[in-house]
């Protein structure tokens, strides 16, 4: 029954009950208003009580709409979740969660962890339905032998995963997703992070490919060159920075990372390639694709505001041409291209 309802009848049922005393009071001068007055005490604490419980109903009603608000819509939390820390060191392993979910709820996705360069993995496929803001699901194998539970309570702008593993899980086998609580937000989350969060996460600078230049959408900036293992291969990244090392950029992936190892920058250019007045970043790398073969990859990321890209189909022109050797060919022949 509805408790508004259940209320109401209780406070009626208490107002005819005193009605009645009130009635079988006997027609004495001094009883009869002592009687009035005991009444009008009752009926006046009655209709506080009533307007209290019809203000904390009101409250209830509030809080439960609160409620039902913020959970109408769970598709806001399809995508991927790292910890905060991996986005700050540009971290790509460690423990996920990669779901798709829709308003009501439904999901299905994956639990993951991810070793250091790819060289172990540990995943559990995962399907069902978030129920109060909570998800929970049991799982047989990740992988390495383990089986247990999952947990995730879905928060504002963050998950909470819990990974318990059952008393028949393997024992022996180190790797895995790992029991315990991690705390994961979206991997889109834009996050402070500074040039010695980078080192953390296993960035090497290389120092005499990092240099101060001025750039139209940035002023004074340090362009950063550095070198990560990823995947098994050696791949080169590029960041800029301000005076007190702060990120203020991270360029997309180099066009040659994961065509070859990655055995140094031959050259880098601050120029305008196309000709609207900001300058583009122009870099030229080496590469060995076996023991015996070293190769040049060249690529131009050009300026779009604050931000840079590259053009594939200009990249993939351009190193399948011989003009990719040095900068005076790489723009010659993007200046020509059509």
């Amino acid at each position: 029954m509805n408790k508004k309802v259940v209320v109401s009848a209780i406070i009626t049922l208490s107002i005819l009950m005193q009605g009645c005393s009130a009635s079988s009071t006997p027609k004495n001068s001094k009883d009869s208003n002592t009687a009035k007055t005991t009444t009008a005490a009752s009926d006046n604490k009655t209709e506080s009580s009533s307007n209290n419980q019809t203000s904390s109903s009101n409250q209830t009603s509030s809080s439960s709409q609160s409620d039902v608000s913020s959970q109408s819509d769970y598709s806001k939390y399809t995508g991927n979740w790292v910890k905060e820390s991996s986005l700050k060191e540009d971290y790509k392993y460690g423990t996920s969660v990669s779901i798709k979910v829709d308003k009501d709820g439904n999901l299905t996705g994956a639990v993951g962890s991810l070793s250091d360069n790819a060289s172990h993995i540990a995943n559990v496929d995962i399907s069902g339905k978030i129920s109060n803001n909570e998800f929970n699901y049991a799982f047989k194998e990740d992988g390495w032998g383990h089986k247990g539970t999952i947990n995730i309570k879905f928060q504002d702008n963050k998950i909470v995963l819990s990974m318990k593993y059952s008393e028949g899980s393997s024992k022996e086998n180190l790797w895995g997703i790992g029991e315990g609580t991690f705390t994961l937000v979206n991997d889109n989350l834009k996050v402070a992070s500074n040039l010695q969060d980078l080192k953390n996460g296993g960035l090497q600078v290389i120092d005499n490919q990092s240099f101060g230049v001025k750039l139209s959408n940035y002023g004074n900036v340090k362009f950063i060159s550095g070198l990560k293992r990823e995947e098994g291969y050696s791949v080169v990244k590029f960041y800029l920075v301000d005076n007190n090392d702060n990120v203020l950029y991270k360029f997309p992936d180099f066009y040659g990372n994961f065509k070859g190892n990655f055995t140094g920058i031959g050259a880098i250019s601050f120029t305008d390639v196309n000709g609207d007045g900001a300058k583009d970043v122009v870099v030229i790398g080496n590469y060995a694709t076996n023991k015996d073969n070293h190769d040049t990859i060249s690529s131009i990321y050009f300026s779009k505001g604050k931000t840079f890209a590259n053009n594939k189909s200009l990249d993939d022109k351009l190193n399948e041409s011989a003009n990719n050797k040095t900068i005076s060919s790489v723009i010659k022949f993007a200046k020509n291209a059509k």
